[in-house]
């Protein structure tokens, strides 16, 4: 059974998500100049209003906090986004082949927790009892580098929807890579202005 303090927490995971960003900054985050995040738990990209021509990309970031049902007090925090995608703009540093369901840690996780690929962490969610299987080990270095309250564990979107059961549209978080000619303060300022609830941080 899903515990209440896991419920909670999933509440408040958009301040670790602020904190990770705030600390990060551009050098784990590299082309990507803005994030994006709700005043509620979760938002759907179709209701933020921006120009999309203003943008060279986009990554879609979806988070949600569990806790290892064998090893009590012990949490992880699942982001579902397009894998892909942060391999290729090096966000993650893959030491082996990136398989077609990629469940990934980082070093650093792998070792606090002795984890190893093909280990599984069996958890809880509102649906019952779930598992997953970890596929990959990274580097310390990109998203993997940021702090977090949680240690890490990155999936593709779909892979977390089938997991956890949330709603597919739902989006902790977006970065956005600017075009070069944009200025970031007034694109800012006009997500602000046209989106009520929406915060905008730069670096």
């Amino acid at each position: 059974m899903i515990s209440a303090l896991v419920i909670f927490l999933n509440f408040v995971t958009n301040n670790d998500i602020v904190a990770q960003y705030e600390e990060a900054q551009k050098g784990i985050y590299h082309d990507y100049d803005a994030l994006i995040t709700s005043d509620d738990l979760t938002f759907k990209v179709k209701d933020l209003k921006y120009k999309k021509d203003n943008t060279e990309d986009s990554i879609e970031l979806t988070y949600y906090v569990i806790e290892d049902k064998d090893n009590k007090n012990t949490y992880y925090k699942l982001l579902g986004t397009d894998v892909k995608k942060l391999v290729d703009a090096g966000l993650i540093t893959l030491q082996s082949e990136l398989g077609k369901k990629p469940v990934i840690i980082s070093k650093s996780t792998a070792s606090n927790n002795k984890l190893a690929a093909k280990d599984k962490i069996n958890f809880y969610t509102m649906e019952g009892e779930k598992k997953i299987s970890i596929t990959n080990i990274c580097e310390d270095k990109g998203l993997f580098q940021a702090d977090s309250t949680f240690p890490l564990v990155i999936m593709d979107k779909n892979l977390l929807v089938k997991k956890t059961g949330i709603d597919k549209k739902a989006v902790s978080a977006m970065l956005l890579n600017l075009k070069d000619d944009v200025d970031i303060t007034e694109f800012a300022r006009t997500i602000k202005k046209d989106n009520k609830g929406f915060t905008v941080r730069d670096n």
